[in-house]
């Protein structure tokens, strides 16, 4: 399972490696032969990728020589890394430098020992990608490019219209439902009803209910049964639709063919047509399709019950206005299932200590049927209380019998995500406990931290809008669920169900590792860690063995390690919390690949200096830090920061210069101050602000002019504004009206607030 996350790994890194590489071979760094020689190698790998993923399943050295290839990619992207931060460490100096008068070039660095050492690990990186590239034709390994390589096929899963009906829990009220839509529904010639829902949770068993209900077969004249799956082939689909009718197997290839011979089988008939497991957002193919069922039947009164775990394959076929949206069952449902199952053993009494363990296994469905169907068969084998506990005190999915079950169906939906990169998204949710409220957008940041969300070249979207896209996407796909909007309609919240988040780590687990109190083997090279500690002890961590100096994510729980977490150079990702944590080391200033660092609900006084070094930081988060009282001066160096959280009022001043971060997006809180550098006008220059901004201190705005310096009405992506004069000071307000004149937003403003405000009425 986890070896297709591997050949997305270096896919994805391999592909955004040839602009990286193109871009430094332009700037005069004194080895473009050794960068060009690094291109072709890296060009050549990509065309024979395709192969290798499809051989990698049958044999092992193909397999391990992508995890070499996977982890050289990596090491690649470290090195790129590291010149385009000494170009963004250049940018800083200069600026500051020319500020001061002064213009030497390289002030804190030797730039032809820089050169050298980095000509080196180029040429190193070079000639390991050579001999992976010479491996890669021993392997006889075809060449083609990656962008014609054929999907992966995903094997068929077909379903049938069959039902055991001993063997349904729940879903009365949603059969029932359905039901009544059918038998309502007739004024239309074709009505669709889609059932939505994530792989496991009865989506198919509820179609086969409402396909043989007793109303149902006497409302129809004709029912037929369609499982489409991956290949959405409107010929197929109307061939097996014939072949449903008929009873008979069909040779026919002729679409028109097809055609009339269901207008002869469904000749002044009312027919029920049930498309199962469909996967297609494409309009036009469905259009198709249904333009071919409204042209075999014009009578009204026919419908079709699509199963999708897709929102929008709801979205752009449902005709009623109701969408079935199935909810998971309840735990004394769940342990129903599993009872059944139990029972068919008749060498299992189930005792009343049996009873109990079983209870508290089915809570571990989480609602899921599939789950409770899973684990009910695999405890119908066992017949001691002990081995009942031993399957309590198990995670699902790491027990052999059952995943082999669950996990096809589960695969699935992770199988069908579109791009490398969205795989990618999907496997590092991993990180989250079970259950964990996922924000959604610090996963987002996450994502783009690792480099996820790289856009194409000539593409106008940002790194936070192909973040919200692939969370659409994992949501729409069912894997993320129980979604919460914030007042303005964003989806501010979600959740993973607990087989998802299983997978999740299954195939993540060649990078990953969640370190409770145990120590987990098999990992070839450490990428991500995370440490939940919970006050309780931890082992120590075997740095050598995991290969813990190559890390991209450190999050730890009240374990901080000291200076050791400042030797992982190739850090993105740096969440620290809990009261242990209350200082940051000045080596932070190391980690110059450090994209979001994140030390919120600690008890930290006061951030390094080094802390301005961080070129590269795109996300600061410091919230809820009751013990920080200033933040640092030189803030403004972070000139790549996307977004900071910090809660303002614990701060007498706000760093200076903030308008030189002209790539800030999210800035909830500004409070003007009276010197240069602190004062309304910094704001003008954040164009690319967007979501809640609260500005404070407006008093020591001089009139109107000073105000529209802020250009608010310019920040089209700023939706919720607050307003904030200090309300005990003392003088004569009398500027208030004309500074609130000039603080005009745009128009599509959603929220205002204004408090202290000491005029005497509000502006045009």
């Amino acid at each position: 399972m986890a070896e297709a996350i591997v050949t997305d790994v270096a896919k994805e890194i391999l592909s955004k490696l040839i602009p990286l590489v193109t871009e430094q071979i332009s700037l005069a760094w004194g080895f473009k032969e050794e960068l060009t020689r690094l291109r072709q190698s890296v060009e050549m790998i990509q065309d024979v990728l395709a192969d290798a993923e499809r051989k990698q399943v049958t044999d092992l050295s193909v397999k391990r020589w992508l995890q070499r290839l996977k982890d050289l990619a990596y090491d690649a992207d470290d090195v790129l890394g590291e010149l385009a931060y000494e170009i963004l460490r250049r940018k800083v100096e200069i600026r500051n430098q020319m500020k001061r008068k002064v213009c030497f070039f390289f002030s804190f660095s030797n730039p032809i020992a820089f050169r050298i050492k980095m000509a080196n690990k180029v040429k190193t990186i070079s000639e390991s990608l050579k001999n992976i590239n010479e491996e890669a034709n021993g392997f006889g390994l075809t060449r083609a490019k990656l962008v014609n390589a054929n999907p992966e096929i995903i094997p068929y899963r077909e379903t049938d219209s069959s039902v055991d009906l001993s063997e349904i829990v729940g879903r009365g009220d949603q059969v029932s439902k359905i039901v009544n839509m059918l038998l309502s529904a007739t004024n239309e010639q074709l009505s669709v009803i889609p059932i939505v829902g994530m792989a496991g949770l009865g989506k198919t068993t509820v179609a086969k209910l409402v396909y043989n209900h007793e109303l149902v077969k006497r409302h129809f004249d004709k029912t037929i049964w369609v499982c489409v799956s991956d290949d959405f082939n409107d010929k197929r689909i109307l061939r097996e639709a014939l072949e449903s009718l008929t009873q008979k197997s069909s040779a026919l290839e002729n679409k028109n063919t097809i055609l009339e011979c269901l207008k002869k089988e469904l000749q002044g008939k009312r027919y029920l047509l049930i498309l199962d497991d469909v996967w297609n957002e494409d309009y036009v193919k469905w259009d198709n399709l249904r333009s071919c069922l409204l042209g075999i039947n014009p009578n009204a009164g026919n419908n079709i019950i699509l199963t999708t775990r897709r929102e929008d394959v709801a979205k752009i076929t449902k005709t009623l206005s109701q969408v079935i949206n199935l909810k998971e069952l309840s735990e004394d449902e769940c342990w129903s299932i599993i009872k059944k199952k139990v029972s068919l053993n008749k060498g299992v009494p189930l005792t009343p200590d049996l009873e109990v363990i079983g209870r508290d296994i089915a809570k571990k469905c989480r609602g899921v049927p599939l789950a409770a169907k899973v684990l009910g068969g695999m405890m119908c084998r066992k017949k001691e209380k002990s081995e009942w506990l031993t399957l309590l005190d198990n995670e699902i999915l790491n027990s052999p019998h059952g995943s082999n079950e669950m996990l096809p169906i589960l695969k699935l939906s992770f199988d069908h995500l579109p791009l490398p990169s969205l795989k990618q998204c999907f496997a590092y949710c991993s990180i989250f406990p079970k259950d964990y409220e996922i924000n959604k957008e610090e996963l987002i940041q996450l994502w783009m931290a690792e480099g996820f969300l790289q856009p194409n070249q000539g593409s106008c979207l940002v790194m936070e809008d192909i973040g919200n896209m692939y969370f659409d996407i994992l949501l729409a796909n069912s894997l993320f669920q129980d979604d919460e909007n914030d007042d303005y309609d964003n989806t501010i919240i979600c959740k993973m169900h607990d087989l998802v988040h299983d997978l999740a780590l299954l195939v993540s687990k060649s990078e990953t590792l969640i370190l409770n109190e145990h120590l987990v083997d098999g990992i070839s090279l450490l990428r991500h860690l995370v440490i939940q500690s919970e006050g309780k002890s931890i082992p120590r961590i075997p740095f050598l063995k995991y290969g813990v100096w190559k890390l991209r994510t450190f999050i730890s729980k009240h374990v901080a390690f000291g200076n050791t977490i400042f030797n992982f150079k190739c850090l993105r990702v740096l969440k620290l919390y809990g009261k242990s944590i209350k200082e940051l080391p000045s080596s932070i200033g190391l980690l110059i690949h450090l994209r979001l660092l994140n030390f919120s609900h600690t008890y930290i006084e006061a951030l390094p200096k080094a802390i301005t070094k961080l070129y590269n930081l795109q996300t600061l988060r410091i919230n809820f830090c009751d013990n920080l009282k200033e933040l640092p001066k030189d803030l403004k160096n972070l000139i790549n920061l996307r977004h900071i959280y910090f809660d303002g009022y614990r701060f007498s001043q706000i760093p200076k210069d903030l308008g030189q971060l002209t790539c800030l997006q999210t800035l909830q809180y500004f409070n003007v101050g009276q010197g240069t550098g602190f004062q309304i006008k910094e704001l003008g220059r954040l164009n690319q602000l967007k979501g809640k901004l609260d500005i404070h201190s407006l008093e020591h705005v001089k009139d109107k002019e000073a105000s529209k310096n802020a250009k608010l009405v310019e920040k089209a992506k700023v939706y919720e504004l607050g307003f904030y004069w200090y309300e005990n000071r003392e003088g004569n307000h009398n500027n208030d009206e004309e500074v609130l004149e000039g603080l005009q937003p745009r128009q599509y403003l959603k929220s205002l607030t204004i408090m202290g405000f000491g005029g005497k009425k509000f502006p045009s």
